[in-house]
């Protein structure tokens, strides 16, 4: 079983808050979907170039396959 992590109410409505107006919708929506952990949600509408998302010359591989 995964041990995903789940925000508290008030942490979700910050998130989908900080995200942009035309995105907050689709930002709330991936909060209550069940096969996205709450700690990817921001991944998937993060727009910034790779580039500016790499720390230290690696990128995070946040989805492993057959886990």
């Amino acid at each position: 079983m995964e041990n995903k992590k789940t925000l508290t109410a008030e942490e979700k409505i910050a998130r989908i808050e900080m995200a942009p107006k035309e995105v907050q919708t689709m930002v709330a929506k991936a909060f209550l979907r069940d096969d996205i952990d709450d700690e990817d949600v921001q991944y998937m509408f993060n727009e910034d170039r790779l580039d500016l998302l790499v720390e230290d010359g690696e990128v995070e591989n946040v989805y492993t396959e057959n886990e």
